[in-house]
């Protein structure tokens, strides 16, 4: 589960969050190192471990809008699974607000047009995180 803070300054008055957990391939350090400096701002390989995604509205029971400028607390459940994570790679968590069509192909949502701003609170009193259990 994932649990962040957003505060919506915008109308219309709902958005979605689509939380992807990867694996991020552990790279030799040359090979990282040629990464920065030919491919800037390419992410290192990574493989999809599970997702989640939570409409901003559905957030409460019966749906309930968002008020533009209110700081709102969502817990954006992923998909149960089990996953052995090797030495030398990394936990990513990647927020966005919708799929990708590229990269989930048919499978993605699209809850037509919408145009927004949306920003994520990370504060002492905002505290954003990840839950994930160990298992030894």
């Amino acid at each position: 589960m994932i649990r962040s803070y957003t505060e919506r300054f915008t109308v219309p008055t709902d958005t979605d969050f689509h939380v992807t957990i990867s694996e991020q391939k552990a790279v030799p350090r040359l090979k990282a190192t040629l990464m920065r400096k030919v491919a800037k701002n390419v992410p290192p390989p990574s493989a999809m471990v599970t997702r989640g995604w939570l409409k901003a509205s559905h957030r409460t029971r019966p749906p309930q809008p968002i008020e533009p400028g209110a700081v709102v607390r969502y817990e954006i459940e992923v998909w149960p699974t089990s996953y052995l994570f090797p030495k030398g790679s990394r936990i990513r968590l990647e927020i966005a607000n919708g799929d990708s069509a590229v990269a989930d192909g048919l499978f993605h949502h699209y809850y037509g047009h919408q145009v927004g701003r949306d920003a994520v609170r990370h504060d002492a009193d905002h505290a954003s995180y990840l839950v994930l259990p160990v298992i030894s």
